[in-house]
């Protein structure tokens, strides 16, 4: 089972029957444990981002809209990657030599993994929820980039 799943279930967000109807969903559509929970509506988005955290111990940012993002940061991350993992590089911690990257699943280590895999810098993960990831993306990605063009 994953870290998400352990998790939900430790906290008793999950029941036996919610459980077995998740992997059911997951096995059956090829989805993780964090987009089948939110596919099933087990919880909305900003509890699950709460929760992430909390169990991680790692930041959480409540607002990207309001966020000062550093667009030397953002780019960092190309965009293909940006969608795929559903991050986006916000800020560079120089007082610690890294990156901010928020992730809307930072207990999935394959994808922040993958991600380290592109800096020889550290990668500081901080989750957000993913629709506003989304938006993010959608917003500071020039077109030109989302269609190939640079």
């Amino acid at each position: 089972m994953s870290q998400v799943l352990d998790f939900l279930k430790s906290e008793g967000i999950l029941s036996d029957v919610s459980l077995g109807i998740l992997l059911n969903y997951m096995q059956r559509y090829q989805k993780d444990p964090f987009l089948a929970a939110l596919d099933c509506h087990v919880l909305e988005e900003g509890l699950l981002a709460d929760l992430i955290s909390k169990k991680m111990s790692i930041d959480r940012i409540y607002s990207l809209v309001d966020y000062r993002i550093d667009m030397q940061a953002l780019m960092k991350i190309p965009w293909d990657q940006a969608v795929k993992h559903n991050c986006v590089a916000v800020s560079f911690a120089s007082s610690r030599g890294a990156l901010e990257v928020v992730f809307s699943d930072p207990s999935n280590k394959s994808k922040v993994d993958h991600i380290q895999s592109l800096f020889e810098f550290k990668i500081i993960p901080v989750v957000a929820e993913a629709g506003a990831i989304r938006s993010v993306v959608s917003k500071y990605y020039p077109i030109e980039v989302q269609l190939g063009f640079s």
